[in-house]
């Protein structure tokens, strides 16, 4: 068992909203689009993205452009040595034609291609069971009434979700690198409406990784996460 103590300080923010500027201008991601009129808007701190207008779009943001990476010096992401993404976002809206798909999710990828892909319903957090892209284990959380914290750890075969700080969701890392583009893409990290089979909105604030935090062994049952961060 381990805890997870992150600083700041080692944290590679990849986008920060209170620069006042798009996440595409911070050097660190790319916004990507595909079919229909999505908008995304930067202003008041955060980036809203909204792929509502039609349920065939495709868009969000990634530190890759296309099978390239944004920027070069992004960190290795190690199973091994652990590491976390934090993302601060609130849910909007969101509807699905198909109960294995969501239109918001957050892709997290290791540099041997293992991770997870969240989903975000408006009551559910879950998880793509793998490269067959099915509802597997999720949590009860109300992901629209506020800003939110979501913590995404990895660590050896395993990885848990935290919400502000409290443990919601666990499981074994999933490898989709079957199903090819982007899932084949190490140390990929991926926010948006990946699908045509829902759509949503949201906003974000701030995205963040953390390569190789400081772990420390105890005798407890779970992953408990801290996150020290300058607001």
């Amino acid at each position: 068992m381990v805890i997870l103590v992150c600083s700041a300080a080692r944290a590679v923010v990849l986008y920060d909203g209170s620069a006042g500027t798009a996440p595409e201008s911070q050097g660190w991601l790319a916004y990507q689009q595909l079919g229909g009129s999505p908008t995304h808007t930067t202003a008041g701190g955060k980036t809203t993205l909204d792929t509502t207008s039609a349920m065939g779009i495709q868009a969000g943001y990634s530190n890759y452009n296309l099978v390239v990476p944004v920027n070069p010096s992004f960190p290795s992401l190690s199973r091994t040595d652990g590491f976390v993404v934090s993302l601060d976002m609130k849910l909007l809206t969101e509807s699905h034609s198909s109960n294995n798909r969501s239109g918001v999710s957050l892709i997290v990828l290791s540099n041997d291609l293992q991770g997870v892909e969240l989903a975000f319903w408006n009551n559910e957090v879950w998880v793509q069971s793998g490269s067959d892209f099915q509802h597997a284990e999720g949590a009860a959380f109300n992901t629209t009434a506020a800003t939110t914290t979501y913590d995404v750890a990895i660590h050896g075969t395993g990885y848990q979700v935290s919400a502000n700080g409290n443990p919601i969701l666990s499981g074994s890392v999933r490898n989709y690198s079957a199903f090819g583009l982007p899932y084949n893409l190490p140390n990929f990290v991926f926010v948006g409406d990946d699908t045509t089979s829902a759509q949503g909105s949201f906003e974000f604030s701030r995205l963040a990784v953390v390569p190789e935090p400081a772990t420390l062994a105890m005798p407890v049952i779970g992953l408990i996460l801290s996150l020290r961060r300058r607001r």
